[in-house]
């Protein structure tokens, strides 16, 4: 198996010189690393070499480093501790590595006895602790591995956290679960795994719960929230789910604007944030980034201006596009963020700007792969798989005309996205009068059906050449753009003065369009006399006016 290299200081710089790099992992890898190539335990760092010998340096006062010493190494010296490595982890103030064979070594303090050598005294060399291990996670005081037979191990500080069902500490391995792909435990809080079948177990949760995982938050055994993941980023006040279909969802707490809904309100529930995402990271300092299966990297929260290079904006709210072409988040912090482009060069990103740091980094998979189109099942949402009663006959009609697209056909009740309802809008334009042959194009998509969409003055930019293809559609906006596809058609509404309540929250260039829909009869309000202009549209709400203006215009 070969290694995969993460790098996250710039401590590493000196390093570059000496040491070759391993493989990175895959674009559908969780986000918590199989096989690392690269750990930093607070202020000691561990690198595998191309040859797979393992060196170490930084403070060494727990002998985390290794090397049967308490002597500190400076980046310029660093020291090999053994050989034939696969992977490395580090937590704090101790050090664990797995060789080729599957050997698991730990070193460092052995505080409540996180090596799970059975004692808690410090090892300053590596001890042997499981064989056919496969993965590892050090932690704050408490550890996790998996076996090549997907069996999860946990050892050191419980109090639960380390899901046997006790409170006692471990200070050998113990069996938790089986058929486990991934698992992480943080600062004793927020242990979670991911299954083999794409079912999310959290256990010992921290502050800021939400809802659908409020059923760990005492446990001390795994317990079952979600089905359909593929990864996650867990951390005791945001949580971030990316599902096989690749759709984001977040919740939690929400002041530092981390999960990236617009609102900066913390969230009891699971919303949906954006569609086609292949990794997610935290910060732990309030930001938040993704990259998509576009290799497009975007970010919201307190500090993503060390990407934006925009330090007036304050916190970012809603999901920005921040760059393109990268494959791979190494790691991002308050200060800095490690990036990996997709023509294998590596970059640090902070307040100084952007730098290349080192090239011909071989990269492990093919980089723009389409996610799995499965539905996720969420225990405590309503299921998403099939479209509410009132909107199932029109999401038929839709399909069967070929209207809408299979991308569309899961999630009815999220919201829909600019780019998605283009979608919708250019399949019945071409259904009824075929193709569109004109183009207008934006610097931040290179959507077809959004260039189609825009040429025949459906949809326009939303300024300096953006379009914000995966903005959430508002009530206002489908109203406009609907309008505007009737008189693209040559079917167009006669005007009409809208007569709801809250016509003077309607922004000027939507209040027309508002009027004609509603006497057409293509969309109606939202109860109480209320049009609700700036709510998001659903999929199953596009998808229902869309098959309304099929009708009306075929």
């Amino acid at each position: 198996m070969k290694r995969k290299l993460y790098l996250t200081n710039t401590i590493l710089l000196a390093l570059f010189v000496l040491f070759s790099v391993g493989k990175v992992p895959s674009a559908y890898a969780s986000t918590v690393a199989t096989n690392e190539g690269f750990a930093k335990g607070g202020q000691h760092f561990l690198v595998i070499r191309e040859d797979g010998s393992l060196w170490a340096w930084g403070n060494n006062r727990n002998g985390q480093l290794g090397d049967g010493t308490t002597i500190d190494r400076t980046s310029l010296n660093p020291v090999k501790i053994m050989e034939n490595v696969m992977s490395v982890t580090a937590g704090n103030n101790y050090s664990m590595a797995i060789t080729n064979e599957g050997i698991l070594f730990a070193w460092g303090s052995n505080e409540h006895g996180k090596l799970g050598n059975g004692t808690v005294i410090n090892q300053p060399s590596p001890v042997r602790i499981l064989d056919n291990a496969k993965y590892a996670s050090a932690g704050e005081a408490s550890s996790f591995a998996i076996k090549d037979d997907g069996s999860l191990w946990a050892w050191g500080y419980n109090g639960g956290a380390l899901g046997d069902g006790s409170s006692t500490n471990r200070h050998s391995p113990v069996k938790i679960m089986d058929n486990v792909k991934t698992a992480y435990i943080g600062s004793s809080f927020n242990s979670w795994a991911i299954k083999t079948d794409g079912s999310l177990w959290v256990w010992h949760l921290g502050i800021g719960v939400p809802d659908f995982a409020k059923s760990g938050a005492f446990s001390n055994i795994p317990v079952k929230v979600l089905e359909g993941v593929a990864s996650a980023d867990i951390n005791i006040l945001s949580y971030m789910i990316v599902y096989q279909n690749g759709n984001l969802h977040s919740a939690g707490r929400n002041s530092e604007g981390q999960l990236g809904d617009g609102t900066g309100v913390d969230q009891s529930n699971l919303v949906w944030i954006m569609s086609d995402v292949i990794s997610v990271k935290q910060t732990g300092s309030g930001s938040t980034y993704v990259i998509k299966n576009d290799n497009s990297m975007w970010g919201w929260g307190a500090s993503i201006s060390i990407i934006s290079g925009d330090y007036t904006a304050g916190i970012t709210y809603s999901p920005k596009k921040l760059l393109d072409n990268i494959a791979e988040i190494v790691d991002a912090g308050s200060m800095r963020i490690i990036l990996l482009k997709t023509d294998g060069t590596l970059w640090e990103y902070g307040f100084s700007g952007g730098k290349q740091i080192m090239d011909n980094i071989p990269l492990s998979a093919p980089i723009a792969v389409s996610p799995p189109q499965t539905t996720p099942t969420n225990p405590n949402m309503p299921s998403t798989g099939q479209p509410s009663s009132w909107a199932a006959d029109a999401v038929r009609a839709g399909i069967a005309a070929e209207i809408v697209h299979p991308s569309l056909r899961s999630n009815y009740q999220q919201p829909t996205t600019r780019a998605e309802f283009c979608s919708l809008a250019v399949a019945l334009y071409e259904n009824t009068k075929g193709e569109i042959m004109g183009r207008s194009t934006f610097s931040d998509t290179n959507d077809i059906n959004v260039q189609k969409a825009a040429s025949i003055g459906v949809v326009g930019g939303v300024g300096n050449n953006l379009f914000d293809p995966d903005t959430q559609l508002t009530r206002e906006q489908a109203a406009a753009m609907l309008a505007r596809l009737a008189d693209a058609i040559g079917k167009p509404f006669p005007k009409y003065a809208a007569t709801f309540s809250d016509n003077s929250a309607i922004s000027s260039w939507a209040l027309e369009a508002v009027g004609q829909v509603q006497e057409a009869g293509i969309m109606g309000g939202v109860g109480d006399n209320r049009f609700a202009p700036k709510d998001p549209y659903t999929r199953e709400q596009s998808i229902v006016t869309i098959m309304r203006l099929f009708d009306v215009v075929t």
